[in-house]
C-alpha cells in the first residue's frame, strides 16, 4: 500500500514575520545584514559557477544567501522549503520575486557541496564575517561566525520564537580531528588506506560516533555499522538500510529527500576527491525531532584499489525548541 503523501513538517511556529511583516524580528535583522553586506565581493568566489553546465536554477549569490537561512534559522529541508515560499522577509534577502521559481533544499545542498568541494567555504566565509564585524554586537553569535565554525566548544545559536536560543554541541573538533589524523596515519605515500589496515579497535574513544558506509553499485550506500551514539539520536535503525531507501521514504512521506541528499552528495565527494569530507546540517530523526548533525568521512580502498568503504564520525544533537 502506498502511503500518503504529508505535508511539510515545521517544528518551529514564529510569530512575527507573518505574511508580508519584514519589520520586527528576524524579518528587521536580515534587512540590516543585506543593506550592510557588499554582496557584490563575493563574486570573485562564485564566478566559476557561472559558467555554461553548471545545474544551477539561480545565481550564486541567492543559492549563498538562502544557504544563510537555513543554517541562521536551524532548518531542516522540510522547514526551508515550506518557509522559503511562505516569509517575505526571506524571499526578500534572497532576492525572489513571485514570477521566479523558489529555490529548493536540493539545490542549497548542491552549492554548499560545491563549496566543499572546491575548498573555498573559509575563505568565503571569512569575507562574510569580516564585514559584519563593525556591528557584531548587535547581532546574534551564529551570524558572526558565519556558517557554524566548528569549536569544542561551539554553542549554535537557533532562532525560536522570539528569541535566541544556544545548543551547545561538544567534541566535535576532536571526533572529527581523530578521524583525520588516523586516517592519515595509515597513508604512505599519500595512499589511501586499505580495508586491511582499518582496525576499529584503534578508534575505540569515538567507537560510539564511528560510521561505516559500504560503497555498493550504482550509487548507493549501505549503513554498514553504526555508532551507539548516533543509532541512540537518530531514534530509528539505519544498519542494513542504505540512505538511497531513506531518501526514497521521505520522498513519499514529504515530496522532499531530506538529510539523505546532503549525505548523499557528502559521500559521492569523498568517494571523488579520495580525501576527507565534513558537513554539518540540520533534520528530523526518526520520532520527529529536529536535530543537528555534524559528519566527516574518510575513503578507504579494497585490494582492487576500488573505494569500497566510507570511515565517517557524526555527531547528532536534539534540538529542544520552546
Amino acid at each position: 500500500m502506498t502511503r500518503q503523501k504529508q505535508p511539510p513538517i515545521s517544528a518551529i511556529n514564529r510569530s512575527v514575520d507573518a505574511g508580508t511583516d519584514s519589520k520586527s524580528g528576524f524579518g528587521n535583522l536580515l534587512s540590516k545584514i543585506d543593506a550592510h553586506v557588499d554582496w557584490n565581493s563575493f563574486e570573485r568566489f562564485f564566478d566559476w559557477l557561472e559558467k555554461p553546465g553548471q545545474p544551477l536554477r539561480h545565481e550564486p549569490i541567492q543559492l549563498f544567501k538562502a544557504l544563510l537561512i537555513a543554517e541562521w534559522f536551524s532548518l531542516s529541508a522540510l522547514e526551508f522549503n515550506h518557509e522559503i515560499e511562505d516569509r517575505r522577509s526571506y524571499q526578500q534577502f534572497v532576492g525572489l520575486d513571485n514570477r521566479r521559481a523558489t529555490i529548493s533544499y536540493s539545490e542549497i545542498s548542491l552549492f554548499r557541496s560545491l563549496l566543499i568541494q572546491r575548498s573555498i567555504a573559509a575563505e568565503v566565509f571569512a569575507e562574510l564575517d569580516g564585514q559584519i564585524r563593525s556591528f557584531k554586537q548587535d547581532l546574534p553569535a551564529v551570524v558572526i561566525s558565519g556558517l557554524s565554525a566548528l569549536g569544542d566548544d561551539e554553542q549554535i545559536v537557533r532562532f525560536s520564537d522570539s528569541s535566541w536560543v544556544a545548543d551547545v554541541t561538544p567534541g566535535w573538533m576532536t571526533l572529527e580531528k581523530q578521524l583525520r589524523i588516523y586516517w592519515r596515519s595509515k597513508c604512505i605515500g599519500g595512499n589511501i588506506p586499505g580495508i586491511e589496515d582499518i582496525r576499529l579497535s584503534d578508534l575505540t574513544e569515538i567507537k560510539d560516533n564511528l560510521v561505516l558506509i559500504r560503497v555498493l553499485p550504482e550509487g548507493k550506500y549501505l549503513y554498514e555499522m553504526v555508532g551507539n551514539d548516533i543509532e541512540d539520536a537518530n531514534q530509528g535503525r539505519l544498519v542494513g538500510f542504505t540512505i538511497n531507501e531513506k531518501a526514497d521514504d521521505n520522498q513519499e512521506r514529504h515530496g522532499e529527500k531530506g538529510l539523505q541528499k546532503d549525505l548523499g552528495l557528502l559521500f559521492d565527494l569523498a568517494l571523488r576527491t579520495r580525501e576527507t569530507v565534513s558537513t554539518g546540517t540540520y533534520f528530523f530523526n526518526a520520532k520527529g525531532n529536529k536535530c543537528r548533525l555534524f559528519t566527516a568521512l574518510a575513503p578507504i580502498e579494497g585490494e582492487s584499489g576500488r573505494i569500497e568503504f566510507l570511515l565517517g564520525v557524526a555527531s547528532i544533537k536534539k534540538i529542544f525548541v520552546s
